[in-house]
């Protein structure tokens, strides 16, 4: 049986800290931060890497909203994108499948689209490099009826953030190694990193009730990246959420089942897969306004 470390108001670990009284209202959520200079602003808003998997864009019944940006799905079969009763708007971007995109579409996304060629993951050589601190040497559970502030380092085991507790977490990187990072809570914080790593990662699962509401660092080694999972269980993200950064999962499916809204500054994942009638919004990265034209020197 698994042991956990259990934080308390009364008894809190050096790690984690109970807020003070001017505190412990829980904070508004974190609005999504602007693009980092550590990615590139040109790659893809959301980017499905599995190559041949039907379906590997299924959407059942959720509404999908794109801001800016391109999507490219890398599957060659001509059901790699799947939809049931939703549509996928691109505002300012277009839909790019490497199978047909003339068979089924119909309906499914605004515009339509287009064929493109496979596309690799562009950060499969980057290193994701483990705090040197480590936080806590086994399972971490946090439960407080108080809000907690959450100190960043190496946990292994994972972190649990139990229901009706509010973590408040320090910027810098939550390296879960050989665990999850489970929120049945509610869950925020600035210049956030949320990893996923270790001979056995965990997933990031987001319950029913939990909440979770971050931005990526602005500079460093995850510059721009709010969530990392290098395993192959698959990310559950349920409840409500504003991740404002790249979700990054190469190698496993995220799914949705969402009655209320997310929104994501960018997703790179194995497949992709939502339910339920909640609004997933892609903000992308806004294009810089063009400047404004030079005045005319005075004659």
């Amino acid at each position: 049986m698994r042991a956990f470390v259990r934080v308390s108001m009364v008894g809190t670990l050096a790690v984690w800290a109970a807020l003070p009284l001017a505190a412990q209202a829980p904070p508004p959520a974190t609005p999504a931060a602007p693009a980092a200079a550590g990615l590139d602003p040109n790659l893809p808003t959301v980017m499905v890497l599995d190559p041949a998997k039907d379906k590997n864009v299924w959407i059942k019944g959720t509404p999908v909203v794109s801001r800016y940006g391109p999507w490219v799905i890398n599957s060659h079969s001509n059901k790699a994108l799947d939809n049931w009763g939703a549509q996928i708007r691109c505002e300012n971007g277009l839909i790019g499948v490497c199978g047909s995109a003339a068979d089924g579409f119909e309906g499914m996304t605004d515009p339509l689209p287009v064929r493109i060629k496979p596309m690799g993951d562009p950060l499969a050589d980057r290193k994701w490099p483990a705090p040197a601190q480590i936080a806590s040497r086994q399972a971490t559970r946090v439960d407080s009826r108080t809000p907690i502030r959450g100190r960043p380092g190496v946990y292994i085991g994972g972190i649990t953030v139990a229901g009706n507790t509010t973590a408040v977490l320090d910027a810098g990187v939550y390296y879960c190694q050989d665990g999850d990072f489970s929120v049945e809570g509610t869950v925020v914080g600035q210049g956030v990193t949320i990893v996923l790593g270790g001979d056995q990662p965990g997933r990031l699962n987001v319950g029913a009730w939990g909440s979770i509401a971050i931005a990526a660092p602005k500079e460093g080694d995850f510059a721009g990246v709010c969530v990392v999972s290098l395993g192959e269980k698959e990310t559950t993200l349920w409840g409500t959420g504003r991740l404002g950064g790249l979700v990054y999962v190469p190698r496993s499916k995220v799914s949705f089942w969402v009655s209320k809204p997310y929104a994501i500054e960018r997703l790179f994942c194995w497949q992709l897969g939502t339910a339920g009638e909640g609004t997933i919004e892609f903000l992308g990265v806004k294009p810089p306004e063009p400047l404004p034209p030079a005045a005319e020197a005075p004659k």
